[in-house]
């Protein structure tokens, strides 16, 4: 009866030692995928950071072309109408002087046309439509600088954390006793860290390089349109468009896509 027993005592003490082995080397593997799944989090937090990012400058760019387009369209239009037929200038007069011979005609628009009550009406739309493209570009503008400073402090944040974490996991790397699994689960999270704080660093250069950029467009506009402003002012007012300021314009229109 001992003899038996222990007969069937041996292998089933030669079998635990086996599955036990097993179960430590499925703990491990399942740990390691835990914190390989953690790590890839975080990667696909950083690209997803990256996609809307590309998302805010294609939307900067549209809608520069957008308010270039319409600033083309209006500031021909005034030229259009300056180039309309004008009341017969008089002749200069016997007593004029030589400056008032020679200075250059100002255009004047003909009571008829260029000053009629229909398109007196659009002038004037088409002024309070550019006066709200003003204000929107400032508006434009004090968004920026607050998308500026968010991206700026949310970056100094990401930054720091990242910082610190890679200088506690770079000192645990350099203690000894560490397991294989514990060493390698530190080498792989130090290595991604690394990558996401490098992702973060030219993330950050990389929005501040476009706030520049956008808000000089955004100036830019600004200046054309109020060139454009400036010239409905004085043809609503007066009804004429002086040699000086026609030239101002024509030199915005250049610079601004042409109608289709």
């Amino acid at each position: 009866s001992r003899l038996t027993s222990g007969a069937l005592a041996c292998p089933l003490v030669a079998n635990v030692a086996p599955r036990a082995h097993a179960m430590v080397a499925l703990i491990w593997r399942s740990a390691l995928l835990a914190a390989l799944l953690v790590v890839g989090a975080n990667a696909l937090k950083a690209e997803r950071h990256s996609s809307k990012t590309v998302d805010v400058e294609a939307a900067y760019s549209a809608e520069e072309s957008s308010l270039m387009a319409q600033l083309a369209v209006m500031g021909r239009e005034i030229l259009d109408l300056a180039a309309e037929p004008v009341e017969k200038e008089a002749a200069p007069a016997q007593n004029a002087t030589a400056a008032q011979k020679a200075a250059p005609p100002v255009k004047t628009f003909a009571k008829n046309a260029a000053v009629s009550q229909n398109r007196t009406e659009t002038l004037m739309a088409q002024h309070d439509a550019l006066k709200n493209m003003l204000a929107h570009l400032k508006s434009s503008i004090k968004n920026m600088n607050k998308q500026e400073a968010e991206g700026k402090e949310s970056a100094k944040k990401q930054i720091e954390k990242l910082q610190k974490r890679l200088a506690s996991e770079t000192q645990r790397l350099n203690q000894s006793g560490l397991s294989d699994f514990d060493h390698e689960l530190l080498v792989n999270r130090t290595r991604t860290d690394e990558k996401e704080l490098e992702y973060w660093t030219r993330r950050r250069d990389l929005q501040h390089g476009m706030f520049h950029s956008s808000l000089k467009m955004t100036h830019g506009l600004m200046s054309k349109a109020n060139a454009v402003i400036e010239a409905y002012n004085t043809v609503l007012a007066t009804g004429k468009l002086s040699p000086e300021l026609a030239k101002q314009l024509e030199a915005v229109s250049t610079q601004l896509p042409k109608k289709h």
